[in-house]
C-alpha cells in the first residue's frame, strides 16, 4: 500500500471473476433447418463478392469516372480474394465497353529516327500491314514491266535520237565559226578537237611555226576561245541534257505504276488521314528510289535493317521501309481488354524497342518495337499488384508519369537516367486512356497516401474490402452459395 498526494493506493490486482463455459458455447453452429435449399448444388452460381458491398459500389464508381485521376486501389488483408474480384468484375464490365483501336509503328520517311504510329479500327491493323506487303509484291513485278515496255523503250529512243541531233547541230554551228576563223573540228580518239586550217587543209606544226610570229599568236588565241566552246558546248548540252531526260521519263514513268497500284489501297483509308499522310510519303519515296525495285540500289544502312531470323544475322532488304510494325491488335476481342501484368518492370509496362547484333554492333529498327502492358490495356483496364510495381526499379516513377501525362512514351531506362548517349529511336507517343487498378494491403495504401502526393492525385478511388460481415439468415445463406460455388471450382480446378 502507497500514498499518493494524501490519498491510498493498493498494489493488489483486481479479482477476476470466473465463468465456466460448455462446449456449445464456445462453437456457435448453424442450424441447417434455417436454410431453404436442400445442398448447395440446388443454389445458383454465387456471387464474386460476398459480404463486399462497399467494394462494388466503390469500384463501379470508379468504372463510371472517365476523368483523368480516377484509377483504383484494392485494398484489404491476404487471402481476401481481392484479385479475383478486381478481375472478374473488370471482364465483365469490359464486355459492354468499345473495343479499343489497334496500333501500329511505321517508317518515318522525313526522320527514320523518330518512327511515326498510326492507329487504326480493331482488326484493321493486320489488313494494312497485309495490304502494304501486297503492294509491294506488285510494284516488285509492275515498275520492271514498266521500264521494259514499248512505250518506255520508244520514248527513251526518242529522246536518244533528241539528243543526238542536238548535238549534231551544236558541232555544225561550231564548224561554221571554227571555219571563219580559219580552224576546223576533228575528230580524234579522244573526242572533237580543234586545228588550224589553210585552203582547207590542216597545217602540219613545221608549216605553223614558220608563219610569222604574230600570226602564230594571233591563230594560237583562236585556237584556245574555240577549244574553251568546244569544252563548255559538250559539257552542258548533250551528256547532261540526255540524263535529265531520262531521269525526267523514269521519275515520270515510276509515278503512273505507283500512283496506279497505291490508289487501289489507299482508297479503303479514306476516313484515316494519318494513313493517307503516310501512304503519301511512301508514294514519293517508292518514286524517288524505283531503283529498288528494279534491283539496282542498295539498302542504306540503319535505320532500316531486318533480320533472317531470331539469330544476330541481318538481311539488307530494300523495302525494310514499307513494313508495317503492329504492337497492338483487338480484333479478335469483344470489348476493352483487361489485362493483368505480373512483372510490372519499366519495359514491361510502357514498352522497350530491341536490338539485333550486326557483325558486332547492335542496331534496331521501327520493326523492333515491343508494346508493354499499358500498349495492351490501352482503351480498357490495366491491374497490377502494388508491391510488385514498387519493388521494381523505377517503374512506380513511370508508371505515374505514364498516367499523369496520358500517353506511352517508349524509352529505355538508360535513356531515361542519362546514362547513355547513343543515338537511337524515338518511337512517336501513344495516346493512352486506360483505367489502372492496384491490388494491395491497407498498411501500402496508407504509406502511400502519406508519403507520395502523386498517390491520392491519381487513385483517388479506394476499394475498401471488409474483413468481417454480420452473421445474419441472409448472410449465412450467402456463405453457403460461396462455399459451393467454391468447392465447383476446385473440382473443375479453377
Amino acid at each position: 500500500m502507497n500514498r499518493l498526494q494524501g490519498k491510498t493506493v493498493t498494489n493488489e490486482a483486481p479479482t477476476m471473476t470466473k465463468t465456466k463455459l460448455t462446449p456449445d458455447q464456445l462453437c456457435r453452429r448453424t442450424d441447417p433447418e434455417t436454410f431453404s435449399f436442400e445442398t448447395t448444388a440446388d443454389l445458383p452460381a454465387p456471387a464474386n463478392h460476398l459480404g463486399q458491398e462497399r467494394a462494388v459500389e466503390a469500384i463501379e464508381f470508379g468504372i463510371a469516372m472517365k476523368r483523368p485521376g480516377y484509377c483504383m486501389y484494392v485494398l484489404g488483408r491476404p487471402g481476401a480474394g481481392k484479385h479475383r474480384f478486381a478481375r472478374e468484375y473488370l471482364e465483365t464490365q469490359a464486355t459492354s465497353d468499345p473495343v479499343p483501336d489497334d496500333w501500329c509503328y511505321v517508317y518515318n520517311f522525313d526522320d527514320p529516327h523518330q518512327p511515326t504510329a498510326l492507329n487504326l479500327p480493331a482488326g484493321t491493323g493486320r489488313a494494312f500491314e497485309a495490304d502494304m506487303r501486297q503492294l509491294v509484291d506488285e510494284l516488285k513485278v509492275a515498275l520492271p514491266a514498266a521500264f521494259e515496255s514499248d512505250d518506255y523503250r520508244a520514248r527513251n529512243e526518242a529522246i536518244e535520237t533528241e539528243m543526238q541531233e542536238r548535238r549534231e547541230n551544236a558541232v555544225a554551228e561550231l564548224q561554221e565559226e571554227a571555219e571563219a576563223g580559219q580552224m576546223a573540228l576533228i575528230r580524234t580518239p579522244m573526242g572533237l578537237a580543234v586545228a588550224p586550217i589553210k585552203d582547207g587543209d590542216v597545217i602540219s606544226a613545221d608549216d605553223f611555226n614558220a608563219l610569222p610570229e604574230a600570226e602564230q599568236e594571233r591563230r594560237k588565241q583562236g585556237l584556245e576561245d574555240m577549244q574553251a566552246k568546244l569544252q563548255a558546248t559538250m559539257r552542258s548540252m548533250p551528256l547532261i541534257a540526255k540524263e535529265q531526260g531520262q531521269r525526267d521519263l523514269n521519275r515520270e514513268t515510276a509515278r503512273f505504276t505507283v500512283e496506279q497500284l497505291i490508289t487501289d489501297v489507299t482508297e479503303q483509308y479514306a476516313d484515316f488521314p494519318d494513313v493517307l499522310a503516310y501512304f503519301d510519303d511512301a508514294q514519293e519515296h517508292m518514286v524517288e528510289h524505283a531503283d529498288r525495285f528494279l534491283g539496282g540500289e542498295k539498302q542504306e544502312g540503319v535505320p532500316a535493317l531486318g533480320a533472317k531470323s531470331a539469330g544476330s544475322e541481318f538481311d539488307h532488304d530494300p523495302f525494310h521501309v514499307y513494313r508495317v510494325n503492329v504492337i497492338v491488335e483487338h480484333g479478335d476481342e469483344d470489348g476493352a481488354p483487361v489485362v493483368y501484368e505480373s512483372l510490372p518492370n519499366h519495359g514491361n509496362l510502357i514498352g522497350r524497342i530491341e536490338s539485333l547484333a550486326d557483325f558486332g554492333t547492335l542496331v534496331t529498327d521501327f520493326t523492333l518495337i515491343k508494346p508493354g502492358a499499358l500498349h495492351r490495356a490501352n482503351g480498357g483496364y490495366l491491374i497490377l499488384d502494388a508491391v510488385k510495381v514498387l519493388s521494381q526499379t523505377f517503374a512506380w516513377e513511370e508508371l505515374k508519369r505514364t498516367i499523369k501525362s496520358r500517353e506511352i512514351r517508349i524509352e529505355s531506362l538508360a535513356q531515361a537516367l542519362s546514362l547513355t548517349s547513343t543515338a537511337t529511336l524515338k518511337p512517336e507517343a501513344i495516346p493512352l486512356e486506360v483505367k489502372v487498378i492496384l491490388i494491395g494491403e491497407r498498411m501500402l495504401y496508407y504509406l502511400l497516401s502519406a508519403y507520395d502526393p502523386e498517390f491520392s492525385e491519381l487513385f483517388k478511388v479506394a476499394v475498401d474490402f471488409e474483413d468481417d460481415m454480420d452473421r445474419t439468415a441472409d448472410a449465412s445463406e450467402e456463405y453457403a452459395r460461396f462455399l459451393g460455388g467454391w468447392r465447383a471450382r476446385k473440382a473443375c480446378g479453377l
